[in-house]
């Protein structure tokens, strides 16, 4: 009699671990996708102790000898930063001496190693160094790099944002400015007024950042 209760829970505690799921795993047998922080979100987290602008710590990129940070500009009163925005305060930044400027990226491993070095997120926008001129329907990065001094692009499908704002439909643009889009991790172009909280920096090796900057002179025709 008195090891009945102590069958009973026994019984009791083995029916239920043959019907729980091993561990991540969903009762229908599907492994659940795992949300993994993006480097905006270290960002917001520390951006409070920062004020309105977080800066990762510069990465290098052993091949190119460049440093690379992602920064979070917030400023007071605004969803984020426009292109022109980015691209001025990514010049005014300094590291080892180096100037600073938005990205530019001249190849697919690059590119690779640049997602793995800061992953984004689902609200993570990154601006990069490079824009779609609707006069000329030509391409260029800042400092006068022409885009086909580099050749590599990562283009989503459409390559444009999808809001209707883009050259042949909004009269006076005069440029696209670049960006990530997260969930693709490929690039897009949107108007120039439009507002991210989010670019990447390069600080160049030094060979490269002597580069004139002229950024009036566009790049070889794409997109």
């Amino acid at each position: 009699m008195t090891a009945w209760p102590v069958i009973v829970a026994f019984m009791a505690a083995f029916a239920l671990a043959q019907k729980a799921p091993p561990e991540g795993e969903t009762p229908d047998g599907e492994t659940p996708e795992i949300y993994q922080p993006g480097i905006a979100d270290l960002a917001a987290r520390e951006a409070r102790q920062a004020g309105d602008v977080w800066r990762s710590k510069p990465a290098l990129h052993p091949e190119s000898g460049s440093y690379f940070q992602f920064v979070r500009d917030l400023r007071p009163g605004s969803p984020g930063v426009t292109w022109a925005e980015a691209d001025q305060a990514a010049r005014a930044e300094r590291f080892q001496g180096r100037p600073g400027r938005l990205a530019v990226i001249v190849s697919a491993a690059q590119y690779q190693w640049l997602l793995t070095a800061f992953p984004p997120n689902e609200s993570s926008k990154i601006w990069l160094g490079l824009r779609y001129w609707c006069a000329n329907r030509r391409l260029s990065w800042g400092q006068g790099i022409g885009f086909e001094q580099t050749g590599f692009g990562a283009w989503d499908t459409p390559w444009h944002r999808e809001d209707g704002i883009r050259c042949g439909l909004t009269r006076e643009l005069p440029y696209m400015g670049v960006f990530i889009d997260p969930k693709s991790q490929l690039w897009r172009a949107t108007g120039y007024r439009k507002r991210f909280r989010h670019y990447i920096v390069e600080y160049p090796a030094p060979a490269d950042s002597q580069r004139p900057r002229a950024d009036e002179h566009p790049g070889a025709p794409r997109a």
